[in-house]
Parts: C-alpha cells; sequence; structure tokens
C-alpha cells in the first residue's frame, strides 16, 4: 500500500471512530452495560409519600398515602395507592421510570370499596441522590371541587 491509501484509511478510520464514540458515549444501556447498573426494580416495593395541606381552619396537616408497586415490565410500572385516611378507596397507579424521573397517573381502582369517587391526577417525580424523589402532584379534588397542585415526597419503606 502507498502513503495516500494509508493516510484516507487513516482518516476514514479517525472519521469512523469519532462518530461511534459519540453515539456510544450517548447510549444508556452502553453505560448500564459498562458500569453493571442493575434497573431500578420498583416491583415488590411499598413506598410512601407525604405532602403538606392546608384545611379549611386554615392549619398545616401533614398528610401521607402508601404505593404498592405490583408490576413492572421494562421502564413501565403499575400498582396501587392506599390512604388511611381513606380507608374505602384504592387508586390505581401506572406509569413509567427513566432512571430519573418517575411519573405516574392515578384513577380509581376497580378494587375500591367505594367505586364511585372522583379523584384522578398525576404525580411527576424526580429522583435525589439518597434514592428518593420529590415532585408534584396535579389533579381534581372533588372535596375542594377543584384542580389542585400539591409538592410530594416519596421515599422507599420496604421491599416485599
Amino acid at each position: 500500500m502507498d502513503a495516500t491509501t494509508l493516510a484516507w484509511a487513516g482518516v476514514a478510520a479517525t472519521i469512523i471512530g469519532g462518530v461511534l464514540s459519540g453515539y456510544v458515549s450517548r447510549t444508556d444501556a452502553f453505560d448500564r452495560l459498562l458500569w453493571h447498573r442493575k434497573r431500578v426494580q420498583f416491583a415488590g416495593t411499598t413506598w410512601e409519600s407525604t405532602w403538606t395541606e392546608v384545611d379549611k381552619n386554615g392549619n398545616s396537616v401533614n398528610l401521607s398515602e402508601t404505593f404498592i408497586f405490583k408490576k413492572q415490565i421494562g421502564n413501565r410500572i403499575a400498582g396501587m395507592i392506599e390512604m388511611s385516611q381513606y380507608p374505602d378507596r384504592i387508586w390505581y397507579v401506572e406509569g413509567d421510570y427513566n432512571e430519573r424521573f418517575l411519573r405516574l397517573f392515578w384513577t380509581p381502582s376497580k378494587e375500591s370499596s367505594d367505586r364511585f369517587f372522583l379523584d384522578y391526577g398525576v404525580y411527576f417525580f424526580e429522583r435525589g441522590g439518597d434514592g428518593t424523589f420529590t415532585g408534584y402532584a396535579t389533579g381534581f379534588d372533588a372535596e375542594q371541587n377543584r384542580v389542585i397542585v400539591v409538592e410530594h415526597h416519596l421515599q422507599l419503606r420496604r421491599i416485599n
């Protein structure tokens, strides 16, 4: 091979190598393979969500609910929500998680003994460095008869 052919082969290899390394550096799958990180498993876990609301008298009230995740396929997760304040209500929750953001939609569950309550909405959480989530719940509050937005904090309580 002459010097010109070798030079062109070097240029082509450099360009191909640069494009491939740029692509590989931006893919999560390669990062997980390289660092042996496992995808977060929500199925079989129980989480507690806490928030503060103002009651009718103007007092701050700390509230909580329990998220019980039952299924996960890839980044899609599903489960249920229970609240001690409403023992006859159960919410169905489903959504997705992409290693940073957790997005969930809630609706009244068919398993709930109070099957006719109106409560629909969405959670949008961001994962913190300690594994907890902070974000917002936006949904229809039937008691206030309006859409509300509340900041929530989500923390793992147990692995079932």
